[in-house]
């Protein structure tokens, strides 16, 4: 049963449009996420901490580099300056494992001429398709047209959907859009320029999950979409368009991606809402105010067979000094279990404001670290520079820190 901490009804307004009535049901829960498969998806699994896997076998005394690739260069001009190539924020690689023994039949009729694929997209708005052995192109590259800031998603079936959000709206095609990677061409678009968003900024920066039968992808328009690709067309069942009783909280958007327990998923917003949802009907479980904008994605890890939430927040709305509120919470529940307010500022430079606190995901410890939580701090205190922080997963006491220039 769903159970809140809190009030959900006391602090949001939601509803839940429902299109798709004969739609199949969430179906199965368990992960299609595993590293045999690769990395299909921001930090590799729903939980989001799938960040690397092996062991070293001692100290490395040195980092060689194989090869290199490099992007084309986008010089446009947009009110948001230029966006240049390479990889944006969060901009991870994907990795395809194509020597994976459960890829289906149709999709190695697919595959590439390599054992593993690299996906990259890029702040030019390419998507390219590497040979992870020596970095040669593997396939034609695609195109978006508008720089990409966020990690695309590879579908986790092999049905070949890859799944790309934009950052920047050059082109005035603003949303996310569904690539068929296997015959090379644009499968859907979806504009973002949705009637029932409470913002008009359109960008999604978050990555897409698929669970069961259905994708999940939260937008900076302050909606949840959960969908599914019929027969190569994209299909929508419902979406979850929510606004904060709170005052002050009318630009609501959703940058970080979101992370799944079960049946449950988790967002954080750019005004600090933390939203749990059950994913079988986008309704919401439970509700945390996490005081300012959290674009960091929540990473989720069991303890003792009970699942526990990581969250922290930038100083945003909190204007020139704050606090990063780092928390750990209940995942079923939404009820707190430590708190450390890390103090940071925000800073101006070339009339351009660069937030501080924690605007990347938090790393959890493995093997002799399992213990710790890392997390990195932008302009702690009064600082200009950042710091790189362990903390203590029980108490929430920071037990290092290095700083960082």
């Amino acid at each position: 049963p769903d159970v809140s901490a809190t009030s959900v009804a006391d602090n949001l307004t939601y509803e839940i449009k429902l299109l798709d009535s004969t739609g199949p049901g969430l179906g199965s829960i368990t992960s299609k996420y595993n590293p045999g498969k690769g990395v299909l998806g921001f930090r590799g699994a729903l939980t989001r901490d799938m960040v690397s896997e092996g062991r070293l076998s001692k100290r490395p005394s040195e980092v060689k580099m194989d090869w290199e690739f490099s992007t084309a260069y986008d010089g446009k001009k947009t009110k948001f300056g230029v966006w240049g190539g390479g990889n944006g924020w969060t901009g991870q690689p994907l990795i395809i494992n194509w020597d994976y023994k459960g890829i289906p039949a149709n999709a190695l009729a697919n595959k590439p001429k390599a054992q593993k694929e690299v996906i990259i997209s890029s702040l030019c708005g390419k998507i390219y398709f590497l040979n992870f052995d020596n970095g040669e192109q593997l396939r034609p590259t695609l195109d978006t047209h508008n720089p990409i800031k966020g990690t695309a998603m590879f579908d986790p079936d092999y049905t070949g959907n890859l799944l790309v959000g934009q950052g920047i709206n050059e082109t005035g095609e603003f949303g996310f859009r569904i690539f068929d990677v296997f015959k090379g061409k644009l499968a859907a678009f979806v504009s973002s320029s949705d009637r029932d968003a409470h913002r008009g900024w359109g960008a999604f920066d978050s990555s897409p999950v698929k669970v069961g039968n259905y994708y999940f992808w939260p937008g900076e328009n302050g909606i949840l979409y959960k969908f599914r690709m019929l027969d190569g067309k994209y299909k929508l069942h419902s979406k979850l368009i929510y606004h904060s009783k709170k005052p002050n909280r009318s630009t609501l958007g959703i940058e970080s991606s979101l992370s799944v327990y079960k049946n449950y998923g988790y967002f954080g917003d750019n005004q600090g809402n933390i939203v749990c949802v059950n994913l079988a009907s986008l309704k919401p479980v439970w509700y945390f105010d996490n005081v300012d904008d959290s674009d960091a994605t929540i990473v989720i890890e069991e303890e003792k067979g009970k699942p526990y939430l990581y969250i922290g927040c930038e100083v945003d709305k909190q204007g020139g000094s704050g606090f990063s509120y780092l928390r750990k919470l209940n995942a079923l529940t939404g009820e707190e279990v430590w708190l450390n307010k890390i103090p940071a500022q925000s800073i101006v430079f070339k009339e351009k404001t660069f937030n501080g606190g924690m605007l990347s995901t938090p790393l959890l410890g493995k093997h002799q670290a399992k213990n710790l939580l890392y997390i990195c701090i932008s302009q702690p205190s009064k600082s200009r520079a950042g710091q790189l922080m362990a903390v203590d997963k029980l108490s929430g006491q920071v037990k290092f820190t290095t700083k960082l220039n």
